[in-house]
């Protein structure tokens, strides 16, 4: 299985900012990075991240020209599943929980989305807020099942606070590559 994931926003882009100071940008790395390190070893998946560092390598454009460079990426290395890893924010300082996103016309996204969202939910013991569909440019212009993982919320201090956490860091990938190996199991039926 050949996976590419995306560590959200990047560069001149710090996406979310809690309120410790905590960064989207650097978090959704730190996950990506140990996502990538669990599913080579775990499940022997060759993993591509569209970004290994805060230096996006296509350079800093425009958000638009951003969200079709990680695309690019995907699709040009043919992967099967594509993933983007992100950190939620809102007005409300109680919001709080994991919800992943897939393309609303992809079953197969919809099939990885479940699988992701019911084992965060189950080893994190976060609020289910549930698998949803959106048009988002990450889903709809990749060629693959593809979702989108909101791993907390940066804007609720309890949340900033699990997000910044090394040990949570590594549960949350580990619950990611649990959701994709019960998705390859399950598409790989006969």
């Amino acid at each position: 299985m050949k996976v590419c994931i995306d560590p959200g926003h990047g560069g001149r882009d710090p996406g979310a900012i809690g309120k410790n100071g905590t960064k989207e940008k650097d978090i959704t790395l730190a996950i990506a990075k140990k996502l990538k390190y669990i599913l080579e070893d775990g499940v022997k998946a060759q993993v591509i991240l569209t970004r290994d560092s805060d230096k996006l390598p296509w350079g800093q454009r425009s958000v638009q020209e951003d969200l079709k460079a990680r695309c690019k990426i995907a699709n040009e290395n043919m992967v099967d599943i594509f993933i983007s890893i992100h950190c939620n924010s809102s007005t409300r300082d109680s919001a709080e929980g994991a919800e992943t996103y897939y393309y609303k016309y992809s079953k197969k996204g919809f099939l990885l989305a479940f699988e992701v969202q019911k084992s965060i939910t189950q080893m994190l013991k976060l609020v289910n807020r549930g698998i949803k569909f959106a048009n988002f440019y990450v889903l709809r212009e990749t060629k693959m099942p593809a979702i989108l993982v909101e791993c907390g919320f940066l804007s609720s201090p309890k949340e900033e606070a699990m997000l910044r956490n090394d040990d949570f860091q590594i549960k949350m990938a580990m619950a990611i590559a649990n959701g994709v190996a019960g998705y390859q199991k399950n598409i790989d039926k006969p």
